[in-house]
Formats: structure tokens, C-alpha cells, sequence
């Protein structure tokens, strides 16, 4: 095995994950098997930023519930953590989108900025 990858396992067997991705074995075989687009989720930091937080959120109410191990919850925050301080690692995020999407995403931005900017905020 080299340094570079890791090995995970699911129901479907194992399989050689990048050692330094911040997914696993679901989301990989996710992108192999329902490819939609060229495009990544990447290409949105806004929404990257909202799915780390929700899973940061997550991660620290199922720690607290005891609802998954406190190792892997441990694991998880600081690496939410890690991804929300460097917005540069947001090109490490692999899934797809659909297409047309970024086209909402950027609308609604410029709606958000134009009701600031008559709300004098």
C-alpha cells in the first residue's frame, strides 16, 4: 500500500481512497457511479461552506447524544475546522452537481447584495 492512498471498506467490499481526501469510500463510489456533470460542487465555495457547517453541526450534536462514537466525532470537527479556516481546500471536495445549478446560487447572491445595499446595510 502506498502512502498516498488509504484503504475503506463498505457493504460492497474495499477500495483505495486518496490518503489526504476529506471523503471516503461512499462519496467515491457515489461519483463513479452517478456521474451527472463535468462541473463540482467546488466550483461553489458558498456551498461548500454551508455542507461543512452543517456536518460540523452535526458531528458535535451526535457527540453530544452519544449517538456515534466520541473518536469519530473528534475526527470530524477538526477537520470541518480545518476546511472552513482554508477556503483553499474547498477544491478537495469531488462531488458532482447538476448543472445549471451555480446559476441560482449566483443569483440569489446579487439579490442578497442589492437588498443590503437598499437597506442601507
Amino acid at each position: 500500500m502506498s502512502n498516498n492512498i488509504r484503504i475503506e471498506e463498505d457493504l460492497l467490499g474495499t477500495r483505495e481512497v486518496p490518503a489526504d481526501a476529506y471523503y471516503g469510500v461512499h462519496t467515491l463510489r457515489a461519483i463513479e457511479n452517478f456521474y451527472i456533470s463535468n462541473n463540482k460542487i467546488s466550483d461553489i465555495p458558498e456551498f461548500v461552506r454551508g455542507m461543512v457547517m452543517v456536518k460540523k453541526a452535526a458531528a458535535m450534536a451526535n457527540k453530544e447524544l452519544q449517538t456515534i462514537p466520541k473518536s469519530v466525532a473528534n475526527a470530524s470537527l477538526p477537520a470541518c475546522d480545518e476546511v472552513l479556516k482554508q477556503r483553499k481546500m474547498h477544491g478537495s471536495v469531488p462531488g458532482r452537481r447538476l448543472p445549471g445549478r451555480r446559476r441560482y446560487f449566483r443569483k440569489h447572491e446579487h439579490q442578497r447584495s442589492a437588498g443590503q445595499y437598499r437597506s442601507g446595510n
